[in-house]
C-alpha cells in the first residue's frame, strides 16, 4: 500500500491500515477503497474498458470525467460490500467483480465504472477493509463526508454520496 500525502487519505490509509489482509476472508463484509499511485494524473483519452450495463455505453465525455477529478485525492472510489440479500456476497466476490467488470464483463451494478475509463487502470491498487455489516454504511458515509470535508467533492468515480 502507497504512503498517502493528503490529509484525507492519511486519515483513511491510517484508519484502515491495522487491519488490512493480504485477501478478504470468504463472505467478508466491508468497503474496498482504489488508490491511485503516486504521480498519476488524468488521462482519459480512451474509452472504457468496463462492460455494458442495461445497454449502456459506460463511457463518458473527456470534460465529464475532467469534471469529476479530485486533484490531490489519492483514492479514486471506494466500493462497499455487504451481505446482499441471500447474504451470498462479500467482498472477495465484489472486487472480482468491479475487476471482470473492467475487463469487459457485464455488471451486476455500475458503480465505479469512471475509473476503467482511465489510461492505465491496471496499475491502479484496491484494498479492502473488513467491517461487521451493521458498521458498513455509516463508515462509507464518515470517509466521504471526510473527503469532501477535504476537498469539496466525493473521490473521482464515487458519484453518489453514500448515507
Amino acid at each position: 500500500m502507497t504512503r498517502s500525502t493528503s490529509k484525507t487519505t492519511d486519515s483513511l490509509a491510517s484508519a484502515l491500515s491495522p487491519r488490512w489482509k493480504s485477501i478478504a476472508s470468504r463472505g467478508a463484509k466491508g468497503y474496498s477503497p482504489c488508490w491511485r499511485p503516486k504521480a498519476w494524473s488524468l488521462d482519459s483519452s480512451t474509452a472504457s474498458t468496463a462492460g455494458t450495463f442495461k445497454k449502456k455505453n459506460p463511457s463518458l465525455k473527456p470534460d465529464q470525467l475532467a469534471s469529476e477529478w479530485v486533484d490531490g485525492g489519492e483514492v479514486l472510489y471506494i466500493g462497499k460490500a455487504g451481505p446482499g440479500s441471500q447474504g451470498n456476497r462479500g467482498l472477495r466476490r465484489q472486487i472480482q467483480e468491479f475487476v471482470d467488470f473492467g475487463q469487459g464483463k457485464p455488471p451486476g451494478h455500475w458503480d465505479g465504472r469512471l475509473i476503467w475509463q482511465l489510461a492505465g487502470s491496471a496499475k491502479l491498487v484496491i484494498a479492502w477493509k473488513e467491517l461487521p455489516a451493521e458498521e458498513l454504511n455509516a463508515a462509507l458515509a464518515a470517509y466521504h463526508e471526510n473527503f469532501h470535508a477535504n476537498f469539496n467533492k466525493l473521490p473521482y468515480a464515487n458519484l453518489v454520496r453514500a448515507r
